[in-house]
């Protein structure tokens, strides 16, 4: 595992990467594509790990609170269909929701995600600790839970747990790297709730790479990517991932406010929603075959 960043190493100000055992590698260009809880991002420590907004400093992820499950249901099949669940009023946890979903069109069976605000202890060992977890929280629901949640529970391959963390956009929302040979991809870039348009930017930013370094290509350069060309890359993603990220949260948080409106209550979802495809209107990527 990485252990420790030099941005200024040799002559040519190379990044120098070392391991836990005790490899050290030079490298001209970084990309880091490890996740929510970067370690290349908490390694930096150059760079602030805390931004400021109104004088209050503020860390790079809001801990939302809540553990979410995810796997693949191999034996139900939607029929192109989402289902979404929402804990009742009567619960003894606000805020708990579930999504069964089409796993993808070249790949049988189905997706599911559930998150739910929950005082479980430490984290899972495993599929079946986190299958067990997960049924420990459903229960202290104390309601009543659809049938056809529990089956696709059961029927989940591999279970994941984690615990849910966004990047705050409020202090952050600059997508550059603070290091010259260094960008961030995916979830280390833009860690966002688990609504579906995490994976969309993920591979867009791959694409964006891509696309990048095979321009670079053309020209006959032995260098395929250089700190310009991770700087342009950053500057072409950052509308589209801001817009489309606090588009997200607000269709997540739609999910438990209502609101009243000619004296019955309306709910936010489909707004919202319509918020996330607009966004990505506004600011549209073209992927082509590179």
């Amino acid at each position: 595992s990485l252990t420790a960043m030099d941005h200024d190493f040799g002559a040519n100000h190379k990044t120098l990467l070392t391991f836990s055992d005790g490899t050290k590698i030079a490298a001209s260009i970084v990309l880091a594509c490890d996740g929510t809880f970067s370690t290349v991002r908490t390694l930096q420590s150059d760079i602030a790990t805390t931004g400021t907004i109104n004088n209050a400093t503020k860390p790079f992820l809001i801990d939302e609170q809540k553990t979410v499950w995810r796997g693949t249901t191999p034996n139900i099949n939607t029929r192109g269909m989402s289902t979404f669940y929402i804990a009742q009023d009567e619960a003894n946890v606000k805020g708990a929701t579930a999504n069964i979903f089409p796993a993808g069109r070249t790949t049988d069976g189905s997706s599911l995600s559930i998150i739910m605000p929950t005082s479980l202890p430490g984290r899972a060992t495993g599929s079946e600790d986190a299958r067990q977890r997960l049924k420990q929280a459903l229960a202290s629901l104390d309601v009543p839970i659809e049938p056809a949640l529990l089956e696709a529970v059961e029927d989940v391959d591999y279970m994941l747990e984690h615990k849910l963390h966004v990047r705050d956009f409020d202090a952050y929302p600059n997508l550059y790297s603070g290091c010259d040979r260094l960008a961030y991809m995916g979830d280390s870039a833009h860690p966002l709730r688990p609504t579906g348009e995490g994976v969309t930017l993920a591979l867009e930013d791959a694409w964006t790479i891509g696309k990048l370094a095979s321009a670079q290509l053309s020209t006959g350069s032995d260098n395929i990517l250089s700190p310009e060309k991770l700087r342009q890359y950053e500057q072409e993603r950052q509308d589209r991932v801001l817009a489309v990220c606090q588009a997200v949260r607000d269709l997540a948080e739609s999910y438990y406010e209502n609101e009243e409106e000619g004296g019955k209550k309306k709910t936010k979802v489909q707004t919202t929603k319509a918020g996330v495809k607009q966004a990505m209107k506004d600011f549209p990527i073209l992927l082509e075959t590179i």
